[in-house]
């Protein structure tokens, strides 16, 4: 699923091999028990099989409660509740323990009929299919509807930055260290979520990163580091895990990284860079159907930029325009998830 502000999107997809080359593939069958296990769910008497939802009510509690039993997770979700001060990130099953507890079989019923049953799906066929998919749809979607959708393109709920910096420290039972780094945006738009998608990509992911080259390589005070962020909330976040001692080391660097993408020589050299690191990930994801997927699905529900465009966008780039959003952009939170444990251990 997909939650983008007030939208909700619920995805379910049927993968299937070639015909041509899997000659004694069943497609009629596969394709049966997939619309059954949609539109053929466990209830009767207006409700779910009780035994069967309590048990999975059950697993997915236990489930919840043993992801956020490391210091990545845990970490995380306490920063995302001190970055979102109106409840766009931070309203997630985590904070939300109270409402599966009270949820119950009929609800959940209810839930299913509004979202799934009673609603009028949009089909995406891709791949190297013909005209027999259409018979199936026909055959096992007897009311399929040919009502014109309308999609309500309205994703975005950014959050405004506060007008000083909230700084939180806090020591956990873990041997690691964990910063936070989060940037708002001024007076944000959604023209501006290209630039933030390009400076997520500057600073980056991996090895190859400016801010792992940054932080990593040329210094040696992280030993691992990323960047992202979220184009629904308008935010940047940079994380990093460091020696406990290095964090306001840490958190200088990253504001003296990006005051470095004003100037334009620089910006221009780290996007000719992100523009080839691209156009060589096209290339070796060339034939993944799925990628492929992903990016006409993303074009066609306006989800976001798909690869083309990024490259389309960044090499057309008002370097004017991204300096002025540089320019905006606003230190909110820092975050420092101090790890107890092994501090306690250097003293050993």
């Amino acid at each position: 699923n997909r939650i983008l502000n007030n939208n909700l999107y619920l995805e379910f997809r049927l993968t299937v091999p070639n015909p041509k080359i899997v000659k004694n593939y069943d497609l009629d069958s596969s394709f049966s028990f997939f619309i059954n296990t949609i539109y053929k769910p466990n209830i009767v008497g207006n409700k779910f099989n009780k035994k069967v939802f309590e048990r999975e009510k059950t697993f997915l509690k236990e489930d919840i409660l043993m992801s956020l039993k490391n210091v990545y997770s845990e970490s995380y979700q306490k920063f995302l509740n001190l970055i979102d001060d109106k409840g766009i990130l931070k309203d997630n099953i985590y904070n939300n323990m109270n409402l599966i507890e009270s949820a119950n079989e009929y609800n959940l019923c209810e839930v299913y009929n509004k979202l799934i049953l009673n609603n009028q799906p949009i089909i995406i066929i891709y791949g190297n299919v013909n005209n027999n998919i259409c018979s199936l749809i026909q055959k096992y979607i007897n009311d399929i509807g040919n009502k014109r959708i309308k999609l309500n393109i309205d994703y975005y709920n950014f959050l405004i930055p506060r007008k000083k910096c909230k700084k939180v420290i806090e020591t956990s039972i873990y041997n690691q260290s964990i910063l936070y780094v989060g940037y708002k945006v001024k007076n944000i738009c959604e023209d501006d979520l290209i630039y933030l998608n390009l400076i997520k990509n500057i600073l980056g992911i991996g090895a190859e990163s400016l801010i792992f080259k940054t932080l990593r390589v040329d210094s040696g005070l992280v030993y691992s580091c990323s960047t992202w962020c979220d184009t629904i909330a308008g935010i940047l976040v940079i994380e990093a895990y460091i020696n406990n001692n290095s964090n306001d080391i840490v958190i200088d660097k990253i504001k003296n990284l990006i005051d470095s993408l004003k100037n334009k020589k620089v910006l221009s050299q780290e996007i000719n860079r992100v523009v080839k690191s691209i156009k060589n990930s096209m290339i070796r994801k060339k034939d993944d159907k799925n990628n492929k997927l992903n990016d006409f699905i993303k074009n066609k529900f306006k989800f976001g930029f798909t690869t083309e465009m990024l490259i389309e966008e960044y090499s057309n780039l008002n370097l004017d325009l991204f300096i002025d959003f540089v320019n905006r952009l606003v230190l909110d939170t820092i975050y420092f998830y101090r790890g107890e444990f092994g501090e306690k251990n250097k003293n050993i």
